[in-house]
């Protein structure tokens, strides 16, 4: 699965901002790669993060890998936002890419083109260290095996309690979300 995550989206809008109170938005940035390092080196997916150069000079958006992420700014002119477009729609196939955005335009276009979505809090909520917490987190991976393809496991028909009444999915399908 390639994981294809809207940077500066997800540092703004997750939380991650308020953790991470840096002067300089590229202690942010190399911050959050950091942590998605450690995610990548976890995990079999290919990570890339995409980050708005859009108010600059360059002609082409550029690419690196840093400690296993990819690490894409758009070029100079373009947002983010068209270069993940742009990545998706190229994909060899996009039902195997996984977008990470609050965006609501690129969830569109993401699902529109078969890719599963993933939003900025959810993402930060798996990425972030929590003090105490002996559980091991749920991967991006095992998340998607689970609740986008549909393998989560169903409670047994006879386990409720009596009286209860059992109220059916009906309708558009929620995403159990790790």
């Amino acid at each position: 699965m390639w994981v294809i995550i809207d940077g500066y989206n997800v540092i703004r809008s997750s939380g991650f901002a308020d953790d991470y109170n840096f002067n300089k938005l590229e202690n942010q940035r190399n911050t959050f790669i950091s942590l998605l390092s450690d995610y990548a080196a976890s995990s079999s997916n290919r990570v890339s993060v995409v980050f708005d150069a859009a108010n600059t000079d360059t002609l082409h958006y550029s690419r690196g890998l840093v400690d296993g992420v990819d690490v894409y700014y758009s070029s100079g002119g373009q947002t983010a936002d068209d270069l993940i477009k742009d990545l998706v729609e190229g994909a060899q196939n996009p039902r195997d890419c996984m977008v990470v955005t609050s965006d609501k335009e690129i969830q569109r276009f993401a699902k529109s083109l078969g890719a599963s979505i993933v939003t900025a809090r959810d993402l930060y909520a798996r990425l972030k260290k929590k003090s105490g917490d002996d559980a091991k987190p749920e991967t991006l991976g095992e998340y998607y095996e689970r609740s986008v393809k549909g393998y989560e496991e169903e409670p047994s028909p006879n386990v409720h309690k009596k009286g209860s009444k059992r109220k059916g999915k009906k309708g558009k399908r929620g995403l159990n979300l790790w």
